[in-house]
């Protein structure tokens, strides 16, 4: 499922539920359809940044306050915790909405199913 032209692991970036109020976004593994980190956001291309799909530095700040620090945090705090768990290097990849790759979404349900039920976490 996941690209692994270069060798390392991908990290998919996806939306499973959009809401009037925002999106639900999760980063996943590639390859186990784990969750890795998740967040609930007010649009996909904060999700994508908060994320650490995208650089902070390149959203459009609007009216609320404080969103650039929060958005530096999330991102510094999401790409720790990839480097953490692949110290070898990793590839991001957004995918947005989760059916937009076949199977991603089944793998993504048996594969947190499977935690829920004392299965292993990642």
């Amino acid at each position: 499922m996941s690209n692994q032209e270069n060798n390392l692991p991908v990290i998919y970036g996806v939306i499973t539920n959009y809401t009037e109020f925002g999106c639900q976004a999760y980063s996943i593994d590639g390859d186990t359809g784990n969750i890795i980190d998740s967040h609930f956001c007010s649009s996909e291309g904060f999700a994508k940044s908060d994320l650490g799909f995208t650089d902070p530095i390149l959203l459009k700040w609007d009216s609320f306050t404080d969103i650039e620090h929060s958005t530096v945090g999330f991102n510094q705090r999401r790409k720790k915790r990839y480097l953490e768990l692949y110290p070898n290097g990793y590839t991001l990849e957004w995918v947005g909405n989760i059916h937009g790759i076949e199977g991603l979404f089944e793998k993504f349900i048996e594969a947190n199913n499977q935690q829920e039920k004392g299965g292993q976490e990642c």
